[in-house]
């Protein structure tokens, strides 16, 4: 019997100077017991309009297709930055119900 996350994908992104933490290598060896694929990204490849990649290439997060991301907020805060850029840029429609589902959200999240 095969015990696991045959479809799970998690990706990492750490800054490069960021220590390894032990706890990082537990989670790794659990993942890969499972059989869970591990995906490693750079920050500069990490989305579609990263520096370091060419223009019609794809980047790490749309590559790898990850269902969890491990990062810290500084991160976090780039691929928003990329989302709300692309929301922007379509526009219209698309926003009002990107911003009406943002807001709801964040008001849930912090009880109103």
């Amino acid at each position: 019997m095969y015990i696991g996350f045959k479809r799970e994908m998690w990706s990492m992104f750490m800054p490069a100077p960021l220590p390894k933490l032990e706890t990082h290598d537990l989670n790794r060896t659990v993942m890969i017991a499972s059989g869970t694929a591990i995906g490693y990204g750079s920050t500069l490849t990490m989305t579609d309009t990263s520096n370091k990649i060419k223009k019609g290439t794809n980047g790490d997060v749309y590559v790898l297709n990850p269902t969890l991301i491990i990062s810290v907020p500084a991160i976090l805060d780039r691929i928003r930055d990329v989302v709300f850029k692309k929301v922007g840029e379509k526009g219209g429609l698309t926003k009002k119900l990107f911003d009406f589902a943002y807001k709801r959200n964040l008001a849930s999240i912090e009880g109103n």
